[in-house]
């Protein structure tokens, strides 16, 4: 996955691609496996289809599951559980994807509404209703 250019922004999209690439990485390294280019290229066209997953917790978990088992396929070898959630993990904070994405501060920008002019009047009669209610 290509760096952003300055100013970019990352989406999730494109952090899940780079947390699925790192870990596609780094799990051959712990493999200790080497794979053609023919394969090594399946996996990225596979990594560009499964981003799109990376709205919802679930997407991002069947994302990494459908690289371990492309991973399985082209190597013939199998990480140890343990071994693969710590990858994931490290892969997910590398590339910066939350692991809640519904839970993920926005980098939306807007400007909250503006409130209208208040009628300091009507603020005390309130005020004056409510003590004597």
């Amino acid at each position: 996955m290509a760096p952003l250019a300055t100013g970019q922004v990352a989406t999730p999209e494109s952090r899940l691609a780079d947390a699925l690439t790192t870990y596609t990485s780094t799990s051959l390294a712990a493999l200790d496996a080497t794979i053609e280019d023919a394969q090594r290229a399946s996996i990225e066209i596979r990594i560009h289809e499964l981003k799109d997953r990376a709205s919802t917790i679930s997407g991002q978990r069947s994302a990494f599951g459908e690289l371990d088992k492309r991973i399985r396929e082209v190597t013939g070898h199998e990480l140890d559980p343990a071994r693969a959630l710590e990858l994931r993990n490290a892969a997910r904070e590398s590339s910066g994807l939350p692991l809640f994405p519904g839970l993920a501060v926005s980098t939306d920008t807007r400007s909250a509404p503006i409130a209208a002019p208040v009628d300091e009047r009507r603020l005390l009669d309130v005020d004056f209703v409510a003590i004597y209610w």
